[in-house]
């Protein structure tokens, strides 16, 4: 399609020309359907027929579409509520645009390759579990309700109670909170030959620690695996 202010092609899916910066299904001077110039006054694309005061219809004709996974970058199906390749939910995340798969940061409002909004306020729109103005965990057991909270309030400096159900079980306890990439480093750190057990046993304190803080991070940004090891071993911050 095309963007109605400046006549430039631009991602069916975008709510911003990337030319000019205005939303492309606004202004009347091009034809969204083939870019030609129209007036103020036309209301059919003398080249192409169009109906000009008819916006761009997004996605209306497949019940398949596709988007991307905002944690890995992996194709979704758009209603998809749990991406198969990582596990999370696909509009969790910031480092994927949803819309084209291009690389993005948290800090970014729109994807400067297709021009899609990928904000963190619109990733909470429209799907996350918290809310910006009064978090809500209700989804959650008491426990990681209150843990949540806590972490929250802190601004992150508290970090969370030893979790024992994750030292114990920490394969498992990672596998039941979506972080498979945890759960598969414990796994490997396990059957390392002769030293495979302690070292396990060490990493599960070490994960213990800090469970409620990485499972926090994991269903807030996506993280799937620390983004500063050496959190591991803060003890200033567990209390």
């Amino acid at each position: 399609m095309f963007c109605k202010t400046c006549g430039k092609e631009v991602n069916q899916n975008a709510e911003f020309c990337l030319n000019c910066g205005v939303n492309p299904q606004t202004g009347n001077a091009y034809c969204y359907n083939c870019g030609v110039n129209t007036n103020p006054e036309q209301v059919v694309c003398v080249a192409c027929g169009v109906n000009l005061e008819k916006n761009v219809s997004r996605n209306a004709d497949s019940n398949d579409a596709k988007a991307f996974c905002k944690g890995c970058g992996s194709k979704v199906n758009e209603k998809a509520e749990i991406c198969t390749s990582c596990g999370i939910n696909p509009l969790n995340g910031h480092n994927y645009c949803q819309n084209c798969g291009a690389t993005t940061t948290a800090e970014q409002e729109v994807c400067t390759s297709c021009g899609v909004r990928v904000s963190g306020k619109a990733r909470n729109r429209e799907s996350s579990k918290y809310t910006t103005s009064d978090s809500s965990y209700k989804s959650y057991s008491e426990y990681y309700q209150n843990e949540f909270s806590a972490i929250e309030k802190s601004n992150e400096e508290y970090q969370g109670k030893f979790n024992l159900v994750a030292f114990f079980f920490t394969t498992i306890w990672s596998l039941t909170k979506g972080m498979w990439q945890l759960a598969i480093i414990d796994a490997v750190i396990y059957l390392i030959p002769f030293v495979g057990i302690p070292l396990s046993v060490v990493f599960g304190i070490l994960v213990g620690r800090k469970a409620n803080y990485l499972y926090y991070r994991k269903e807030k940004y996506g993280e799937q695996l620390p983004k500063d090891w050496s959190i591991l071993f803060d003890f200033i911050n567990q209390k």
